[in-house]
């Protein structure tokens, strides 16, 4: 059976219009999927974040603790003793020249 041209025409096109339709079918599946992909990476990257700011506030409490030893009264201490233990070695004869 031979086809006229225009039944030709239409036939190629509706086998157009299909394999779209399936095209466009499977990427909106993928779309989807990376949809999903990206729901789960905002997750993650949340809890991340989360844990950084936690980590980043113990830090800072670390970071004045820390000053507090080197600054504070308890610096002091620290460096009174230093001091007088400098003077013991130095009267023993085993502190450093």
């Amino acid at each position: 059976m031979i086809m006229e041209p225009t039944d030709i025409t239409i036939h190629v096109l509706r086998e157009i219009r299909d394999e779209m339709r399936g095209m466009r079918a499977e990427l909106s599946e993928r779309i989807d999927q990376t949809n999903e992909r990206l729901d789960q990476t905002n997750e993650r990257l949340d809890r991340h974040e989360r844990a950084l700011g936690l980590l980043i506030n113990e830090v800072r409490g670390l970071g004045s603790r820390i000053d507090n030893l080197v600054t504070g009264p308890m610096g002091e201490k620290v460096r009174e003793l230093d001091r007088r233990v400098a003077t013991l070695e130095s009267r023993a004869g085993i502190g450093q020249p």
